[in-house]
């Protein structure tokens, strides 16, 4: 059994995220005692972690994982969870850590809380206080899963330092190029009664004027047709 941290990186160095998320690891790891491993993305540094507690980071460079994308980076993340049997996995608050939790959450088939301000109350189940209400609140949560996944709510546990020697260890994950794929068109323009885009599309329903009182005016939305989506005015 082990804990593992995404440690976050930006520019091939960590966030000052990833230090928090990495201290607050090295706490929960202490309290059901076991070890604590990273997995980072494209840094050069990565065996700063160890500052934090961290055993042994998991460092896979690859061009695939920039820009992020969560199909890229949550395979990675989960090639390396499977392979070191993890249990439980730790993230942080970011915006790109929330897309990822659920993701993981389905293919890891564990349960998932968000926005944890603590070390768990109790382990066996674990229960967790999280906060809530746009952090005017908290409550507790239980998860009853064999295996978890904490969303440590940025800036709630803090950074402490707990020097150990980290081992370095390159990991290769088979990734493809990620590229954003749209069937939607956006070249479209006015000729006369028909809306037509540049490729060769045709919207067939007419657009009638008001009257005499003709003005332009424009949608609030969008007309969405077929595979086409037009913003149009009248």
């Amino acid at each position: 059994m082990a804990v593992l941290i995404f440690a976050e990186t930006e520019n091939r160095t960590y966030k000052k995220i990833a230090f928090e998320v990495a201290s607050y690891g090295r706490a929960l790891a202490d309290q059901l005692g076991c070890a604590l491993h990273a997995v980072a993305f494209n840094v050069d540094d990565a065996g700063t972690l160890g500052t934090y507690g961290v055993e042994q980071v998991f460092h896979i460079d690859s061009p695939a994982l920039e820009p992020f994308t969560v199909q890229a980076s949550g395979t990675a993340i989960l090639e390396v969870a499977k392979s070191q049997g993890v249990q439980h996995l730790v993230l942080s608050s970011t915006a790109n850590a929330r897309y990822l939790a659920p993701w993981l959450s389905v293919h890891l088939e564990a349960a998932y809380a968000s926005n944890v301000v603590a070390l768990p109350e109790s382990t066996a189940p674990l229960k967790v206080k999280r906060s809530c209400f746009t952090n005017k609140a908290f409550n507790y949560t239980t998860l009853s899963s064999d295996k978890s996944i904490i969303g440590v709510a940025n800036n709630s546990y803090g950074i402490h330092e707990a020097p150990k020697t980290a081992s370095v260890v390159p990991t290769e994950v088979a990734l493809e190029d990620q590229q954003l794929k749209s069937n939607r068109c956006r070249c479209a323009y006015r000729t006369g009664k028909h809306r037509r885009c540049r490729c060769g599309r045709v919207r067939r329903k007419r657009f009638k004027r008001p009257g005499k009182l003709a003005f332009n005016r424009r949608f609030s939305g969008n007309l969405r047709s077929g595979n086409c989506l037009f913003q149009a005015r009248i």
